[in-house]
């Protein structure tokens, strides 16, 4: 140990108490002698005291990532680039912390503005990593569904206690014509007591098994346009399946105490699932190897960003290959969909409407729900996600 430097840095300290660099060089020179414990109450003393320029503050973040402190560390940084926004090294520092960290979306902007700056390759490598592990926030309903009755109380009603438009009055198997296809209404059928659980099937029925009507017992009408359901009597799979046979276009929308989703059908076909933890395509692009390809990190920043933007120029320019984006596209709706099956006390309400915008016409929900069987069977687990 240099005794000496020590103790030079000592005497500068009570010299000059109120200067953080003393303090921030004598908590360097513990760290680096192996005395962890005698630099953190360093590092405090020169937090308390006034850091202005943008040097020190790069040191405080590289103190606080040797004692740990992760969280000091990021802050840090951000302020360091606060200070000089031209320091790209310490830009691509903090986007490492923060990616590192699951604060992903903090960076983006700070690298947009960097690149905005001075195209820098390191920044945007550093962009396309961090747009990959952005979470998007949590989705707040519009309006929360009303509450259903549920257990014995969900029988049907009396034909005379039921108000016009209501159905929960479903009539015995063979009554009454159809209604048209793609209107998201339930076809006329007799409650029946059959699981919504097929044996076998990873706590599902497996797609193509029929779908049972006792859900529709407590299903009402949705602004004269769809259904509401009780997911604990009419399971999402059965749901999604009777949609995709009616060809339904419009947005079946999940309600639970703490999440809220998105399933987004044209014709019957699924396009799309919106939820909180829903990543973003280049998320799921990285997770396959291609999202940190050379000719993608080359798109302007506007396209990157962009999922319908970057699915067509990546397609038109052949950066990638149509079957890519296409099970990348798949796989993210499948984790959608396994997701939002395993919360608890969840209900739904489906709108018919126009498609909304998606880069893909949608997928067959019944391979959709193949796929997801398939998943909760290998991991058998049945708690909320």
């Amino acid at each position: 140990m240099d005794l000496d430097r020590l103790e030079s840095l000592g005497r500068s300290v009570e010299e000059q108490p109120g200067s953080p660099d003393g303090w921030l060089a004598l908590a360097e020179a513990l760290l680096d002698h192996g005395v962890p414990d005698l630099a953190q109450p360093m590092i405090d003393r020169a937090q308390g005291c006034s850091l202005h320029r943008p040097d020190q503050w790069k040191l405080l973040a590289e103190l606080a990532l040797r004692l740990g402190d992760r969280e000091t560390a990021r802050q840090a940084l951000r302020t360091t680039v606060d200070l000089d926004e031209s320091d790209a090294p310490a830009v691509a520092w903090l986007a490492r912390v923060a990616i590192e960290d699951d604060h992903a979306d903090e960076v983006v902007p700070i690298l947009k503005k960097a690149i905005a700056r001075g195209d820098h390759p390191e920044l945007r490598r550093w962009l396309v990593q961090a747009v990959a592990a952005s979470r998007p926030a949590p989705s707040t309903p519009a309006s929360p569904l009303e509450p259903l009755p549920r257990g014995p109380s969900a029988a049907p009603l009396p034909t005379s206690s039921i108000p016009p438009g209501r159905v929960a009055n479903l009539e015995p198997a063979g009554g009454g014509a159809p209604p048209p296809a793609g209107t998201g209404h339930p076809p006329a059928a007799k409650p029946t007591t059959a699981s919504r659980r097929a044996p076998g099937s990873g706590g599902l029925r497996t797609p193509g098994s029929g779908v049972s009507r006792r859900g529709m017992a407590v299903m009402g009408p949705a602004g004269g346009s769809g259904f509401t359901g009780d997911l604990q009597v009419f399971s999402l799979p059965e749901m999604l399946e009777f949609l995709s046979q009616q060809r339904s276009t419009g947005t079946l929308q999940i309600l639970s105490k703490h999440h809220s989703a998105n399933v987004y059908l044209n014709e019957g076909r699924i396009t799309d699932v919106d939820h909180p933890l829903r990543p973003s395509l280049l998320a799921v692009l990285n997770e396959r190897g291609h999202a940190l390809n050379a000719r993608l990190r080359a798109l302007p920043i506007e396209v990157m960003t962009d999922e319908a933007a970057m699915c067509r120029v990546a397609l038109e320019e052949g950066i990638i290959a149509p079957d890519v984006l296409e099970d990348a596209l798949k796989a993210r709706i499948e984790d959608g969909v396994f997701r939002v099956l395993q919360w608890d006390e969840s209900y739904a309400q489906f709108r018919a409407g126009p498609a909304a915008a998606s880069v893909h016409e949608g997928f067959d929900a019944q391979w959709i729900l193949l796929s997801v069987v398939q998943r909760v069977d290998e991991s058998g687990d049945h708690s909320q996600a």
